[in-house]
């Protein structure tokens, strides 16, 4: 079996989600950052 590394990785917390929209879902829900600069 290879290991295969997931697309996207989740630099809180290392959750890993094979789609950035999950990702991006997880972050809001989980994290919650706000996104201005």
């Amino acid at each position: 079996m290879n290991a295969q590394t997931p697309a996207h990785i989740c630099s809180q917390c290392g959750a890993t989600f094979p789609t950035e929209a999950q990702l991006r879902e997880h972050v809001s829900s989980a994290h919650r950052q706000p996104q201005n600069r």
